[in-house]
């Protein structure tokens, strides 16, 4: 865990620093970098774990509570309710003090342009660097458990896995069944595990290629064999749907 999530835990002490919202805007652009980007969290859990994290302070002076429970509350505004600047502004390499006050003006006098109804679904153009993170335990069930059901046409390790959820494979995997490929991403994306926006993502980043043409696999061929596919095995959806919710109960321990 790196240090300032470790801190992030402990109650800040004395008074609010003059600079504490800058503090805390550094802080969370840090916290999206390394944990919702990354996928370790969804969105909605990084905010609700950093407002948690930052909630207290070790004071009793009252002007201090006021103070910090007004940043705070900025806080969580932001963060809950203007995700558009977030993306915008946290996307970047990068939040420098200039683009802090750029966003602070933009949050303070415009309006969100529309809601958004889930954690991935008003990011069109956001690209995650990543399909998911998961630990060596867990990427080694997942190993385990494509190569038992042959998703691939070749077997694949661990680190194969590794490097196809933080997409960085230096050639896609063959999958031995579009759709069977498909249906088990899709119920790793049902339990919340991987990016919402995950076909966009394999097919951007050229993560996967067919069995019989052997080319990359577009989006819409991901979207069409997977409405083929799921219609026609109710077992295996229920067999992967069972696997997911044990790799979500391990993240859940996890964090």
């Amino acid at each position: 865990m790196c240090i300032r999530c470790e801190n992030q835990r402990k109650p800040k002490k004395g008074k609010p620093s003059q600079d504490e919202l800058w503090e805390l805007y550094e802080t969370a652009y840090a916290e999206f970098q390394t944990q919702f980007v990354t996928g370790r969290k969804t969105y909605h859990r990084y905010v609700t774990d950093f407002i948690g994290f930052n909630l207290l302070i070790d004071s009793s002076d009252i002007s201090s509570w006021k103070q910090h429970t007004m940043n705070i509350n900025s806080m969580f505004d932001l963060l809950a309710n203007r995700k558009d600047l977030v993306l915008k502004y946290f996307s970047q390499e990068g939040l420098t003090r200039h683009e802090f006050k750029k966003l602070q003006h933009e949050f303070n006098t415009t309006e969100t342009v529309a809601e958004e109804s889930n954690d991935y679904g008003a990011m069109a153009d956001f690209m995650p660097t990543s399909l998911s993170y998961f630990n060596d335990i867990q990427l080694s069930l997942i190993a385990n458990m494509v190569n038992e059901v042959h998703l691939f046409v070749s077997d694949v390790t661990k680190e194969d896995m590794e490097k196809f959820f933080s997409c960085s494979l230096d050639r896609p995997l063959q999958v031995s069944n579009n759709g069977l490929a498909a249906l088990f991403l899709d119920c790793l994306r049902s339990e919340h595990l991987i990016s919402h926006n995950w076909q966009k993502v394999i097919a951007d980043y050229q993560l996967l290629c067919s069995y019989k043409t052997k080319k990359v696999l577009k989006r819409t061929d991901i979207s069409t064999s997977l409405s083929e596919y799921r219609n026609r095995h109710p077992q295996t959806q229920k067999a992967f749907a069972n696997f997911a919710r044990k790799l979500k109960s391990m993240k859940e321990k996890e964090e």
